[in-house]
């Protein structure tokens, strides 16, 4: 197997949108959807969302060093109006960043299945560079999600393309 690193925000986005889909039974996610969406069907969510792409030039002439970023969106729970009726508000919040943890950890142990058709690796290696949990109003439903954005980073070296 060779590399075949890519510069695609939709390349590496897709491919992390099919891994977590082809993993959200063993992960708990109830469902995962390409981008984010204004209706959550059911909980636990996740969400993928391309990010932005850097690239500065990097070395040999035309080379450049590219860092990918995708969002995952992780809808883990309704704030409930009465908090108290389902286990208090700290209990469903630190479930949340637990559940969110577990996915960034799965994510670290399978950056490496980040491949593309033929088996090659589309990147050089990708992290979760950042979590950040919160709350995500969905006003079409009119409701509160205990949520949690995941930024996943990615780098490739690429060459700029001739003519």
């Amino acid at each position: 197997m060779a590399d075949n690193l890519t510069d695609s925000i939709l390349t590496v986005s897709l491919r992390i949108f099919d891994l977590l889909t082809n993993e959200a039974s063993l992960l708990g996610i109830e469902g995962v959807s390409y981008g984010d969406q204004a209706f959550v069907p059911k909980t636990p969510w996740a969400c993928i969302e391309p990010g932005r792409k850097t690239r500065p030039l990097d070395g040999v002439p035309d080379m450049t060093l590219n860092e990918i970023s995708v969002y995952i969106l992780v809808y883990h729970s309704v704030v409930s109006p009465n908090p108290e009726a389902t286990g208090g508000t700290h209990s469903t919040r630190m479930d949340s960043i637990r559940f969110a943890e577990a996915i960034e950890k799965w994510l670290h142990i399978s950056h490496l299945n980040l491949r593309d058709a033929a088996g090659d690796r589309i990147v050089i290696h990708g992290w979760c560079t950042e979590t950040d949990p919160g709350y995500t109003f969905k006003q079409q439903q009119q409701t509160l999600y205990n949520s949690v954005q995941l930024t996943w980073t990615g780098l490739t070296k690429t060459r700029l393309q001739q003519l």
